[in-house]
């Protein structure tokens, strides 16, 4: 399975992967905890590095330390016989805070369906994981829109594939395989709600009452994102173009560090917004 490689066949879809740097699997280890005299601390373990020795994670002894590779080697596994089509299918892999959190993309073009004439969207999966406990293994579907890159999570709750660092995890190989099929159906359903956005009419007015909305937003990002809707489509946008600005937002973040980690964020306030009733109201009726 290709994991990240920039191949003829990602640039012909145009599918970016956050971070092109590409980061590859590291070595990390779990050991003791010392005092200032050298005493291991009951009751503790720090997660580090092998090939840097940087601490990623302070732990109580109960935590499981597995590796990323094994995680998502089953998630993989669990693609391949969920019966979605895998044609054409791209991996990316992210990290951020030196390797404690990972984001991991898959690209389903076999899985694309139209919103408006000649604005494909394909299915999205993205997982996280950490070692310094930020999440649990975990995912959500998501899109990828081919026009412009943008993309974003989808649906009313994350996919459910939680599961701590446990050692028994790999038991749970059925609930995955249940969890790529359910992503799937979400797509379906939610790009049928994207289509209807892309004949709703937004007035200037409904614009600014649903940016006025989002969450943990500011003075400068309202008027940031409304002056962009406003300069591009005028009194004549529809709730698919306003949806395209917020997601424009998220995936292009700017940041210079923890990338993945910004526009992971982004994308969960977008979802948010775009779940709350009064974006409903306008938009899904």
């Amino acid at each position: 399975m290709p994991d990240g490689a920039f191949t003829s066949m990602m640039d012909r879809h145009g599918f970016i992967p956050i971070n092109h740097a590409i980061p590859k699997w590291f070595p990390v280890l779990a050991g003791d905890v010392y005092n200032q005299a050298g005493e291991p601390i009951a009751g503790y373990q720090r997660i580090w590095r092998d090939d840097t020795g940087d601490t990623l994670a302070l732990h109580s002894s109960d935590y499981n330390l597995v590796p990323y590779e094994q995680n998502f080697g089953l998630f993989d596994d669990a693609i391949m016989r969920s019966g979605l089509d895998t044609t054409d299918m791209r991996v990316a892999t992210d990290m951020s805070h030196n390797g404690g959190r990972v984001f991991r993309q898959y690209l389903f073009p076999g899985h694309t369906k139209e919103v408006g004439k000649g604005d494909p969207v394909a299915l999205r999966i993205i997982m996280f994981d950490s070692y310094d406990g930020t999440y649990s293994f975990r995912g959500t579907a998501g899109f990828f829109r081919f026009v412009c890159a943008n993309t974003c999570v989808i649906g009313d709750t994350a996919i459910d594939v939680r599961a701590k660092h446990t050692s028994n995890f790999s038991e749970r190989s059925s609930r995955l395989i249940e969890a790529v099929v359910k992503a799937a159906v979400s797509f379906d359903k939610e790009i049928e709600r994207m289509q209807r956005w892309a004949g709703t009419h937004i007035s200037l007015a409904n614009a600014r009452e649903l940016l006025n909305l989002m969450p943990q937003g500011n003075d400068t990002l309202r008027d940031t994102l409304f002056a962009d809707f406003a300069t591009k489509h005028g009194d004549n946008g529809t709730a698919w173009d306003l949806y395209n600005v917020l997601t424009s937002w998220a995936t292009h973040t700017g940041a210079r560090a923890n990338i993945a980690q910004v526009r992971a964020q982004r994308e969960d306030r977008v979802l948010a917004l775009t779940n709350k009733n009064a974006w409903k109201d306008l938009c899904d009726a």
